[in-house]
């Protein structure tokens, strides 16, 4: 399924460690997405340094990330984000845990 079909409005995509999107497919992606406004291409070797230079010279105003991810970060990480208010109203609760009141 094409994503510049399904989501042609879409701002932010996150592609990180995707080892089947080549350097083609990452031009088209960028092309024809008009609205994207972030893109994350952590841990793609399609990605190299050239790359992302024509991206900046096609898009200056896109925002990009790119982080070295190795292999032992992908074992370990799962892929779900929980966002960091989240785990702090876990912790909280957590700690009320009590006997009785006197």
């Amino acid at each position: 399924m094409n994503v510049v079909k399904v989501a042609p409005n879409l701002e932010q995509l996150e592609i990180a460690s995707c080892k089947a999107l080549t350097d083609f497919g990452l031009k088209q992606l960028i092309t024809n997405l008009h609205k994207l406004k972030f893109l994350d291409l952590s841990g793609l070797k399609a990605a190299d340094y050239k790359f992302l230079e024509e991206v900046k010279e096609q898009k200056p105003d896109l925002l990009m990330r790119k982080l070295h991810i190795t292999d032992w970060d992908i074992k370990k990480d799962c892929g779900l984000r929980v966002p960091l208010r989240v785990i702090k109203k876990a912790k909280k609760k957590k700690g009320k845990k009590g006997g009785k009141k006197k």
